[in-house]
């Protein structure tokens, strides 16, 4: 699963609905608008034809307002999550909207932090239900289908160290959040992501010593994809108490 989770975005004012993507957009990676509705009637059609793991909506709108989308959604599209934006902030709109399972309640003019805070905890709960979903699909429990997670990124990092691809690349390539990722890669590891990642490169660059003397440690560096070589050096003091040229030189004893 590679794919980013997908939203559509219903408000019923352009303008508004032009920027409430664009910082959709920026607050979360794990995520792209793949649709745009106008009112809730609209947004239903667009649910007949293309796949959305998030719905974010106004709620006053003509034709069919939010609270009413949502109520549709919460019985149609039961795994769907959702979350309100309005210039509303009443009690008895967020009473009806945790009624039909929206989880998050936004107010107008959109804060981007609180936003960012609000996608990390759907792509949370999305990325638990992709788990379970891929234990059930496949017939087993959703503790082998962690572990089959976990094995999956530690693929990904033994095939792509010299890329040094972060926690955040990982997670959103198998399409789970970096939280949940990280739990599971050091329930099954005993140690961080990063670690992992961390020691195949020092344990190659330590290969790469033994077996290519003729190489300065300059190149070595470079190969690893440090562009820093005294960074690259101070790394490598720290896990073997040598530098790379005193680690080559007693290898070369040896």
């Amino acid at each position: 699963m590679v794919d980013k989770f997908r939203i559509l975005v219903v408000e019923d004012e352009s303008a508004i609905r032009e920027n409430i993507v664009k910082k959709l957009k920026e607050a979360h990676a794990g995520f792209e608008v793949v649709a745009e509705a106008h009112n809730g009637a609209a947004a239903l059609e667009k649910l007949k034809s293309t796949a959305v793991d998030l719905l974010v909506t106004d709620i006053r709108m003509s034709v069919m307002d939010g609270l009413e989308l949502v109520e549709s959604v919460y019985y149609h599209y039961p795994e769907m999550k959702m979350m309100i934006i309005s210039g509303y902030n009443e009690f008895e709109y967020a009473r009806q909207a945790l009624h039909f399972g929206v989880s998050e309640f936004l107010l107008k003019p959109v804060n981007s932090s609180e936003l960012r805070n609000a996608l990390c905890h759907i792509h949370d709960r999305l990325s638990e239900d992709n788990v379970e979903a891929y234990a059930y699909l496949n017939g087993i429990p959703e503790k082998e289908a962690r572990v089959q997670l976990a094995e999956s990124a530690a693929e990904y990092y033994r095939s792509n160290y010299l890329k040094h691809p972060s926690l955040e690349q990982v997670a959103e390539r198998l399409r789970v959040s970096p939280a949940y990722l990280g739990r599971a890669f050091k329930d099954q590891f005993q140690v961080s992501p990063s670690k992992y990642l961390f020691d195949l490169i020092m344990n190659q660059a330590k290969k790469i010593l033994k077996e290519r003397p003729d190489l300065m440690v300059k190149e070595i560096s470079s190969l690893l994809g440090y562009d820093d070589q005294c960074y690259f050096s101070r790394a490598f003091k720290k896990i073997t108490g040598l530098s790379p040229l005193e680690y080559k030189e007693r290898a070369d004893l040896n």
